[in-house]
């Protein structure tokens, strides 16, 4: 079986965007203000699930029953954004 990194993209718009993984992300970072990335391992043959992700501001509310996957500051500085997985 092989694997491979893929990248992903989540649109910094509060809204829950669904992305289907067999892996869970591995790294999170933010090249354009309005969209955080995240890499995942992929796994040839191996069943994709649904993942809800939003991402959310620093000192913004947090959906109920969340896991935070990581956090990147948008080039600049001046917004740092946390990729959340909304579990509930």
């Amino acid at each position: 079986m092989s694997a491979r990194i893929h990248r992903y993209q989540v649109p910094v718009d509060d809204q829950v965007h669904v992305i289907e993984l067999n892996g869970t992300p591995a790294h999170v970072g933010c090249r354009d203000p309005e969209v955080v990335e995240f890499w995942a391992i992929h796994r040839d043959g191996v069943p994709l699930r649904p993942y809800r992700f939003t991402v959310a501001g620093t000192g913004h509310v947090l959906p109920e029953g969340c896991r935070v996957w990581g956090t990147a500051t948008a080039p600049g500085g001046t917004y740092v954004w946390h990729l959340i997985e909304v579990t509930a």
